[in-house]
């Protein structure tokens, strides 16, 4: 044990930084975005080695074959928020109110269960049991890993929720380094980061972890770093961190249908029964100590039955947990249907929501909606639902885009309201171009539009900002791919906008290339500020123009998404 301590210690203090940042505003600007850091490597995996996995072996995942997961007596939540703290056994903190007061309390006012292990150590295996079903063959802590295999975070978006994980102290959106300066951050303890079917946007800072406690996706899991997660510091910096980053949504949890769960990933391998601390707090619960066995397995398969979702792995043989919910309470749920639009511009499309009571539920519910792309307006008929007798009540959602909606991909919210009760459902609406439209792509921050260099045939050739000239090397054709993803032709040569060589640096040139649909030719057209964000769905980085320059013939760069002007993007139609 105390050699495993020991390497622990050794890989959190084996760091390598690199690179200056110079591009960043200076309203964008910290400390912690001063510099890039290289990945932590075990002697075992060479430098840029990345060992990709589809899952087999024991634990491999049967997640398209499996059954779905009946939801049963679980609450189906409108918001659940999956906290892991490391390495602390759960004597060490049961009672301890000394230096785990939040914690304990937690104990008290929640569901404590009394009975629950991790499936094995070291950290990451656990991590990848709770959020994939597998250890998926892993048995160290080494990085990077990528597994081309289902996880819950894709089976929530395929289902039309949302998903996102939330890393204290990472650098940036989408980063997929090991580690990241002395800041705390470890890849190992972010799942999501693993799986090549979960979009770069899924890999949140937790810095982006909304104070607005509806604007929370279905579901997240919130990583602390290294310190305040007890790996490296004490069990009161941890229970501090909680009480502090914590508390909040858990109270408003308790009134607005949502939950916390909190869990440990092991225990500090002082013992062999890998005991653990999980409790589960919010709405819709019955506190108390429960005693029956449960691991990650269970939590997942538990999760997986709150929305219909197939058992992945091994939690098709964990029972889920289904003793702890209180549902005799007034209340109602809400879906759409589909989960997923798309418009042109210049169309409508319609939804239909359905408003179901429950327990005796028959008030009305106020619909009403959020997330609207620019260009795009919406009407409820009729635009309150009274559902009686423990039936539903429908409302048509119509949705319209202007000919000069924004185009691209949002996830738009319905919200339900009766008195202090809220329920949403998200929608994935995409907004398309009609066919044969030409583009400019115009930068927010210096007003010029994107350009094919001295109009340009040749593949590899920088692109670059220019005044608008009304010349077809400045017109660009969109077409979405399957991937929700953007494809952007030129119109004089016939070429794509790339990536360097499928770079995936920081500073890369954005170049126009022969279009073979690879993902370092994708873009997301994101949100942001007064525009979009152009995210390479390769390397999860934003279009962005060079030191924010507002020079003609700046080159363009991919550069860590930072929401700043300079990489926020118009698309105005041409012709």
């Amino acid at each position: 044990m105390k050699a495993r301590r020991l390497t622990r210690a050794l890989l959190c203090t084996l760091v390598v930084t690199a690179g200056a940042i110079g591009n960043i505003p200076a309203s964008k600007a910290s400390p912690i975005g001063q510099r890039d850091a290289t990945a932590v490597r075990q002697a075992a995996y060479p430098t840029g080695q990345v060992r990709t996995t589809a899952g087999n072996g024991t634990g491999q995942f049967r997640s398209q074959s499996a059954a779905a997961a009946t939801s049963g007596a679980i609450p189906r939540y409108d918001h659940v928020v999956v906290v892991i703290m490391e390495n602390a056994g759960r004597n060490s903190i049961v009672g301890n109110t000394t230096d785990a007061p939040y914690i304990n309390s937690l104990m008290s006012s929640g569901v404590n269960f009394t009975q629950s292990y991790a499936v094995t150590h070291p950290s990451q295996p656990n991590y990848l049991a709770l959020f994939s079903g597998s250890t998926q063959g892993i048995t160290d802590d080494s990085c990077p890993y990528t597994f081309n295999t289902d996880n819950l975070g894709h089976q929530l978006i395929a289902a039309g929720y949302s998903f996102a994980g939330y890393s204290e102290t990472l650098p940036s959106t989408g980063y997929t380094g090991c580690t990241y300066g002395s800041s705390g951050y470890a890849r190992k303890h972010s799942p999501w980061v693993n799986f090549s079917d979960l979009a770069p946007s899924t890999n949140q800072p937790y810095t982006a972890f909304p104070s607005d406690f509806t604007q929370l996706p279905t579901l997240s899991f919130v990583t602390p770093n290294l310190c305040d997660d007890m790996h490296d510091c004490s069990i009161s910096t941890g229970d501090s961190w909680l009480g502090s980053h914590i508390d909040s949504y858990v109270k408003w949890a308790r009134t607005h249908n949502s939950l916390l769960i909190l869990t440990w990933d092991e225990d500090d391998d002082t013992a062999e029964a890998n005991q653990i601390i999980t409790l589960f707090d919010g709405a819709n619960i019955k506190p108390g100590n429960y005693a029956e066995k449960i691991d990650h397995y269970s939590v997942l398969r538990t999760l997986e039955g709150m929305y219909g979702l197939a058992a992945l792995g091994n939690a098709s043989a964990a029972t889920p947990i289904t003793d702890v919910w209180s549902t005799g309470a007034l209340d109602f749920s809400m879906t759409t249907s589909p989960t997923s639009v798309g418009l042109s511009q210049g169309s409508q499309g319609s939804d239909t929501v359905t408003v179901s009571g429950f327990n005796g539920f028959s008030s009305p519910v106020k619909l009403s909606i959020s997330g609207l792309p620019s260009g795009v307006t919406a009407t409820f008929s009729p635009a309150s639902l009274t559902p009686t007798n423990n039936r539903s009540a429908t409302s048509v959602l119509t949705l319209s885009a202007s000919p000069a909606a924004a185009v691209g991909s949002a996830t738009v919210t319905v919200t339900g309201t009766a008195g202090s009760l809220t329920h949403n459902s998200p929608i994935n609406l995409t907004v398309n171009p009609p066919a044969g439209v030409a583009y400019w792509v115009k930068s927010v921050n210096s007003g010029m539009v994107m350009d094919d260099r001295e109009s340009s045939t040749t593949s590899g050739t920088q692109l670059i900002q220019y005044p608008e000239t009304g010349h077809d090397n400045q017109k660009w054709m969109l077409a979405p791919d399957s991937e929700g993803s953007w494809t952007i032709k030129n119109v004089l040569s016939g070429l794509c906008v790339a990536t360097e060589n499928a770079s995936t640096s920081a500073r890369a040139a954005v170049v126009q290339a022969t279009c073979t649909g690879a993902t370092g030719q994708e873009w997301q057209l994101r949100p942001q500020g007064s525009g979009n964000e152009l995210v390479n769905r390769n390397s999860g980085q934003c279009l962005d123009v060079t030191n924010s320059s507002i020079l003609a013939r700046t080159p363009l760069i991919q550069y860590p998404c930072h929401g700043g002007p300079n990489q926020q993007w118009i698309t105005v139609q041409a012709n």
